[in-house]
């Protein structure tokens, strides 16, 4: 299964978690967010968000080894990417 592949499951699981615990959003509302990533995983990233219609800027920050991306579109799938995100980083994946 591809990283991108993941997070489309990780995506979906935490909009359905926020469907039965939060307030519903408003289907105008968008969000920016901004994502510290490994460069190597751009290109996964760069598709994920294709395919939720998500916009990604990409700035390197350290050639070779880390990209920061603006990521912004809708805001639940936003939201939920920059968890999803901190989850991979905090090693739950």
């Amino acid at each position: 299964m591809t990283l991108s592949d993941q997070l489309d499951a990780l995506l979906f699981g935490w909009l359905e978690h926020r469907a039965d615990t939060g307030p519903p959003g408003r289907p105008d509302s968008r969000g920016t967010a901004i994502l510290a990533v490994t460069e190597r995983l751009v290109p996964e990233l760069e598709a994920f968000c294709a395919r939720w219609d998500l916009g990604v800027r990409v700035r390197p920050a350290e050639a070779g080894r880390w990209a920061v991306l603006s990521v912004d579109g809708r805001a639940l799938p936003v939201e939920g990417l920059a968890a999803v995100v901190e989850l991979y980083r905090q090693g739950c994946s």
